[in-house]
């Protein structure tokens, strides 16, 4: 249909036909007209085919802007697990508490972590490397040796294995100079690039010592 445009058949969907009065289509290569009949099947034809150029159309973009935000999610946990790698290397082994704003947003809440004096509360800065200075002391080489890191959505949980040796008194147990090994599972949570807190269940029977006696 050489002279048949599209942009003319969609002017009369548009306006609509008049009862049933025939819509003469010039086929110059093979000098045909179309009855009403023929022209409705071209029409519902070229109209299936719109909606579903429609149809795919969004579909490609749905699946584009799927595809942008799964990257977008799985660059953030990334950054987060890298973030969190860091932040125990420098506040915990090495003790570098002048860096704890850069890992931290305060308040920093402990959501459940038994055993710890801090259990329940929402820490500001200055108590957060308060907590990070007893546990030094007590442990001055303490060393968390990360084991696995798995992140999800806007949480990173790892294991670790804590060594260092027992200086300073515990809650009911004295110091006692010998090293102890403790294995742990910790939940981070994290907001705008930071840690805001976390869940925690630690082997409190290795912190005890009772596995460095047995060995």
């Amino acid at each position: 249909m050489s002279n048949f445009s599209i942009a003319h058949l969609g002017k009369i969907l548009l306006k609509g036909l008049r009862k049933e009065e025939k819509l003469e289509i010039f086929a110059q290569n093979k000098g045909k007209n179309y009855n009403m009949k023929t022209t409705y099947k071209i029409m519902v034809f070229l109209m299936i085919l719109c909606f579903a150029g429609t149809s795919c159309v969004q579909a490609q973009s749905s699946a584009n802007k799927n595809h942008q935000t799964l990257e977008e999610a799985h660059v953030l946990k990334e950054k987060n697990k890298a973030l969190l790698d860091e932040f125990i290397e420098e506040i915990w082994n090495k003790g570098n508490l002048d860096a704890a704003d850069k890992f931290i947003s305060t308040p920093y809440t402990i959501y459940h972590d038994p055993g710890d004096p801090w259990e329940g509360q929402s820490l500001d800065l200055a108590t957060f490397k308060k907590r990070v200075n007893a546990s030094r002391q007590i442990f001055p080489d303490l060393h968390f040796t990360l084991k696995n890191i798995v992140a999800e959505g806007d949480k990173v949980a790892i294991s670790w294995i804590f060594q260092g040796t027992q200086k300073a008194d515990l809650p009911g147990l004295p110091a006692t100079g010998k090293p102890v090994e403790v294995s742990g599972l910790t939940i981070y949570s994290f907001s705008n690039g930071k840690i805001t807190g976390h869940w925690q269940v630690i082997d409190r029977l290795g912190q005890m010592g009772v596995k460095a006696e047995q060995k």
